[in-house]
């Protein structure tokens, strides 16, 4: 039987075991949020008029503020363990200024 194409030869399942680690990490640090590697919390809903480094001010220095659209906010944290601190203590937002 003939290939037809635009047709997979290979599961992906079966592709996938078969990349590396390397170029894993490579592929999901080009994902949007994940730009050199870096760890990503999305606020949504932010007060026009809230004082986020108030908020953040533990983990100053750690962390990239990108303005997204009006109200979104992506904070890129450079290490893990800043990201999870963060995501622990900010968890679901801070009512009234700021959604997670």
């Amino acid at each position: 039987m003939a290939a037809v194409a635009g047709v997979p030869t290979q599961l992906l399942s079966q592709a996938a075991v078969l990349i590396s680690q390397p170029a894993l990490d490579a592929m999901l640090k080009g994902l949007p949020g994940n730009a050199a590697g870096a760890f990503t919390l999305r606020l949504v809903d932010v007060a026009p008029q809230a004082n986020l480094s108030h908020h953040l001010r533990e983990w100053a220095g750690s962390y990239v503020l990108k303005t997204e659209a009006p109200g979104v906010v992506l904070l890129s944290f450079s290490s893990e363990k800043a990201y999870k601190a963060a995501s622990e203590t900010l968890a679901g937002g801070i009512r009234g200024v700021f959604r997670v």
